[in-house]
């Protein structure tokens, strides 16, 4: 697990620390005695992880899709997904 590094000190560096975590692809902990209280992280990986968030919820709404009406033949699903544009 990183260090947390204390939020005085992040704020006296936080252009540097912003090129670290964008330059050096680092990760930085930010909070008080110790205890993490935000993250600062490069923006590809944040984008990252909200892709991943998004589509780890729409798998979750089609096995509920699923689950609810038992399931659709493609052509089905296809016609629908046609429909919608």
């Amino acid at each position: 697990m990183n260090k947390v590094l204390d939020i005085t000190a992040a704020r006296a560096r936080l252009t540097r620390l912003v090129q670290e975590a964008f330059v050096e692809r680092k990760r930085i902990l930010i909070g008080k005695r110790g205890v993490p209280m935000a993250a600062l992280l490069p923006i590809v990986e944040y984008e990252e992880l909200l892709q991943d968030l998004e589509d780890l919820r729409d798998m979750e709404e089609a096995e509920a899709e699923y689950r609810r009406t038992g399931g659709k033949r493609l052509e089905e699903v296809v016609k629908a997904l046609k429909g919608r544009r």
